[in-house]
């Protein structure tokens, strides 16, 4: 009988933590949003996979590792590496055939 009313007490604390905690993060509005189609790519190229984002340090572009169209840059010709003024036009970009797998970037 003891145990019973332990691993109900148990169960009962446990579920209310997970209440607590699913409430509390669904309490503030997301600021975020995704935008789908933001990017200019040059004719004929796809953005794909990216696998990493970072603001440049000028507050004026947006560096992206994609991965060339795909999941992966083995035998594309494309640049893994993007750079992007916050209008989402291609300004530079550099890497081709030095990737075969973009995976992160600093």
């Amino acid at each position: 009988m003891r145990t019973r009313l332990l691993t109900s007490m148990l169960a009962t604390i446990a579920l209310s933590c997970f209440a607590a905690g699913a409430f509390a993060q669904g309490d503030a509005p997301n600021p975020y949003r995704a935008m789908y189609g933001w990017e200019k790519m040059p004719e004929g190229q796809k953005l794909g996979v990216s696998s990493g984002v970072f603001p440049d340090r000028d507050g004026k572009h947006i560096w992206i590792l994609a991965r060339c169209g795909g999941n992966n840059c083995a035998g594309v010709d494309a640049d893994p590496i993007l750079k992007f003024d916050l209008a989402g036009n291609l300004v530079q970009s550099f890497g081709k055939g030095l990737l075969a797998f973009p995976h992160g970037f600093y």
